[in-house]
């Protein structure tokens, strides 16, 4: 007789999350795995948020957003783009085409609904969704952390100067850098033939930069020609490539993009008009570049360390990149203004050959990388940090405390920005002794002016200095530097308020205060304001 042993039964342990999602069904399996990230990508979020906070934290430059937000609240006022210069006297009734107008309507309204530290939280978010795409590329074509913080940080660096001043440009660039990321994929997705048109369509509206990322998808449909053309021998072969025919039509659905503005082919003409117009002479930000300015020397660096690259890189050269870097690099030569859209295609070149060369170097030294894990618990640890630091920002603690703890515009200016004059321009409004005509001053001084100066207040001229007739500018020129005629001059355009920059007028101010013509009302740290004795 044989005896049966019997087994007790088996405890219920409940089923593991990994069995439960082999049960489910494969759509959701994917759709749950698309929101999970790793730990690099939670490193990653914590640099970016402190770069935020830190870009929250700065004071509102002395730059062209005050003459935007002046376009803006014309704009707003009357329900209008205007068809001739809106805010400067000396121009009145010449045709003007307001390449911005949709990033300064946005910018007036935001204003209107959360304040001054809207246009701090818009800058520094244009910034940190610039940096956050750098690393995105960066990481997916070499999965080194290292190699992606040296590539953000090159950007940084390379574009210091535009993306540390709030202005309508940091829009441009932000289009660019986004038309970027989407054209040096690996993939070809259907969504692209409609983002990169949305994309162009919404760029036209919100700066007049976009003939660069026009530049951008051209120079890439031509280097694809050549480098067809190259290997196979045969023109005939250029157009049968699949990637060269999506290069061009891509192109072409910009363009036809681009006319979606309310001026039409009138964008175009401006563009133009204002790259070759004789006003831009002498300012600083378009003279040619050269060594002796910080920007050239960081340029120079750069394109030392892309040459040693492509001397030791085992990647193949493409012919885009060559032209993307000599044709952007040319243009920012001829005008350091336009050297900004060189800086991310150098990055992004940095990357595509440094990388090579380190993994080679790390197959050397026997040393590999693994991809980290991801998972949903990093999804949440992420998502709260993201929540952190933009509740910590002013605009957030506006939005969770309430208006009363948003701070006053005088402790949000730079120390540059004539922010006492300006009271003391409204105080002499209110004890009606201002006077009548027109006022001189710094043109740069004139956005400001513009924005919390007294109504009636009449500018001389902006920081856009294309809005004005030559003449103008050229007798400006000649007032601001203390010419012989300087004093005839300010009586011919009816001058009887002036104010001057301490720091860079400082012979024309000590002229002014020998002269018995005119009374020093007020000075500071900052500048001096004239009044005529003797009003005209």
């Amino acid at each position: 007789m044989t005896a049966v042993m019997t087994l007790p039964p088996a405890p219920c342990v409940p089923p593991s999350s990994s069995s439960v999602l082999a049960e489910t069904s494969p759509s959701l399996v994917r759709a749950t795995a698309f929101w999970h990230v790793s730990r690099v990508t939670v490193l990653f979020v914590a640099i970016l948020g402190l770069l935020f906070l830190f870009l929250n934290l700065r004071r509102l430059p002395l730059t062209d957003l005050w003459v935007h937000l002046a376009q803006g609240r014309a704009i707003v006022t009357s329900r209008t783009l205007p068809a001739t210069e809106p805010l400067v006297p000396l121009a009145a009734g010449v045709p003007t085409v307001d390449t911005a107008w949709l990033t300064e309507v946005l910018g007036y309204r935001a204003i209107k609904q959360w304040g001054f530290v809207s246009m701090q939280f818009g800058g520094a978010l244009a910034v940190t969704l610039m940096c956050a795409l750098i690393l995105y590329r960066a990481y997916q074509r070499s999965h080194s952390l290292d190699l992606s913080l040296a590539a953000m940080v090159l950007f940084v660096w390379g574009c210091w100067s535009p993306l540390g001043n709030i202005r309508s440009q940091l829009v441009g660039l932000l289009c660019f850098v986004v038309l970027l990321t989407i054209v040096t994929s690996r993939q070809r997705r259907a969504w692209q033939w409609c983002a990169v048109p949305m994309l162009f369509a919404l760029w036209v509206n919100l700066d007049g930069s976009f003939p660069a990322g026009l530049a951008l998808l051209a120079l890439l449909a031509v280097g694809r020609m050549f480098d067809v053309f190259i290997r196979c021998g045969r023109v005939c072969a250029v157009w049968r490539d699949s990637r060269v025919r999506r290069s061009v039509l891509m192109t072409e659905l910009a363009i036809a993009a681009t006319l979606l503005n309310p001026y039409g082919l009138r964008i175009y003409g401006e563009v133009l008009r204002f790259a070759n117009h004789p006003n831009g002479v002498g300012l600083l930000e378009w003279e040619p570049l050269s060594l002796q300015k910080m920007a050239g020397l960081v340029a120079a660096l750069i394109a030392a360390q892309l040459m040693m690259l492509y001397r030791f890189s085992p990647r193949r050269v493409s012919s885009a990149e060559v032209l993307w870097l000599f044709g952007f690099g040319a243009a920012g030569m001829w005008s350091s203004r336009l050297l900004v859209w060189w800086v991310p295609v150098a990055t992004y070149c940095f990357v595509l050959h440094c990388s090579p060369v380190l993994q080679a170097w790390m197959l050397a030294h026997g040393k590999t990388s693994r991809p980290s894990p991801r998972s949903g618990r990093w999804s949440v640890i992420a998502f709260g940090l993201i929540c952190c630091f933009a509740a910590a920002t002013p605009l957030g603690a506006r939005v969770v405390l309430g208006k009363s703890h948003s701070p006053k515009l005088a402790g949000m200016v730079s120390a540059q920005t004539p922010w006492g004059i300006v009271q003391h321009l409204h105080k002499l409004t209110n004890e009606n002794r201002m006077p009548t005509g027109q006022v001189f001053h710094p043109h740069e001084w004139g956005d400001f002016l513009l924005w919390a100066g007294p109504q009636q207040l009449q500018v001389f001229g902006t920081s856009q200095p294309y809005s004005i007739p030559t003449e103008v500018w050229s007798d400006y020129l000649s007032i601001i530097n203390g010419t012989l005629e300087w004093e005839s001059q300010l009586d011919r355009y009816g001058v009887n308020l002036v104010i001057l920059d301490d720091e860079r007028h400082y012979k024309l101010i000590e002229q002014f205060a020998k002269s018995e013509l005119w009374q020093r009302t007020y000075t500071d740290s900052v500048g001096a304001v004239f009044v005529r004795r003797q009003p005209i």
